[in-house]
């Protein structure tokens, strides 16, 4: 609702400026990540490295080799070539939160768990100079962050390997995907609110990150309900990267978004319309 109505300029011109720039940057990035789902196709259909290099921003030549790639992939009752690569563009919405291996498009999502990494780091060299009232705060955080970055990299390393195969993936994703949603919704599910607890962070002095803690940091991450929630993602993920299914995907009501929802928190998570056709927009390999 508060995105539609920064949107609709009802909020002002400035919040409607604001919505229409995050949109654009939503399209761009999902087009970027689009680009590299078709690297990585032609990639893995030339494990051995054969073919003569592509031309940076040659999408002809991309489209092309993708295309020829999805073409000798196919086996009697699976996805048509063209069906695939209509497949393929539309999983590239559904990843660009989370980005592809190795991070080549700086996804939102893996920016985030760096600077909770960061958070993490300042919170154990303030613990050595703060008082007992001040430790007790920091080790609630930095525990609550330890373990949300744990059971992200787990669901990351999750969604991550099953792009190691896209032909199997965009089949995947046209059989079943809300399987697919949910696997690709987990990382933003336990990375929610996190932002606000980072960017609250930074904004504070030296000074001020105690009385910052106290009424905002540790509010957001001191939630009993989300902390069994997370401990249990943890037991069953552990390091091996086990299905984890949070339970706020299994039901709605919990205060977590279900499949086809998203977060609708401002305009900087507009909604995301289809990718179509791929377009560069300045951004290079």
């Amino acid at each position: 609702m508060t995105r539609a109505v920064a949107a609709e300029g009802l909020a002002g011109r400035a919040a409607a400026r604001a919505a229409a720039e995050a949109e654009k940057a939503t399209r761009d990035a999902c087009t970027f990540t689009h680009y590299h789902l078709l690297l990585e196709l032609v990639r893995q259909g030339d494990p051995d490295g054969q073919a003569s290099p592509l031309r940076p921003g040659d999408l002809a030549a991309l489209e092309q080799r993708a295309r020829a790639v999805l073409v000798a992939r196919r086996t009697d009752g699976s996805l048509s070539p063209a069906s695939a690569f209509e497949a393929l563009a539309e999983l590239a919405e559904v990843v660009e939160p989370c980005g592809l291996p190795g991070d080549p498009t700086r996804a939102r999502l893996p920016q985030l768990a760096g600077e909770i990494a960061g958070v993490i780091q300042d919170l154990g060299r303030w613990a050595d100079l703060a008082g007992p009232a001040e430790r007790s705060c920091i080790r609630l955080l930095s525990d609550g962050a330890m373990l949300t970055h744990r059971c992200f990299r787990v669901a990351l390393k999750e969604l991550h390997d099953q792009l190691g195969d896209l032909w199997t993936m965009v089949q995947r994703w046209r059989l079943a995907p809300e399987a697919v949603s949910a696997l690709a919704a987990r990382p933003e599910w336990l990375l929610d609110g996190w932002e606000l607890i980072c960017g609250l962070w930074r904004a504070a002095g030296e000074s001020q990150r105690a009385r910052r803690l106290a009424r905002h940091g540790v509010a957001g991450a001191d939630d009993p309900g989300r902390g069994r929630r997370l401990d249990g993602l943890r037991r069953r993920g552990g390091d091996g990267g086990a299905s984890l299914r949070p339970p706020a995907m299994a039901a709605h009501g919990a205060g977590k978004p279900g499949l086809d929802e998203r977060p609708d928190d401002g305009p900087d998570r507009p909604q995301r319309k289809p990718a179509g056709a791929l377009r560069m927009t300045g951004r290079a390999a």
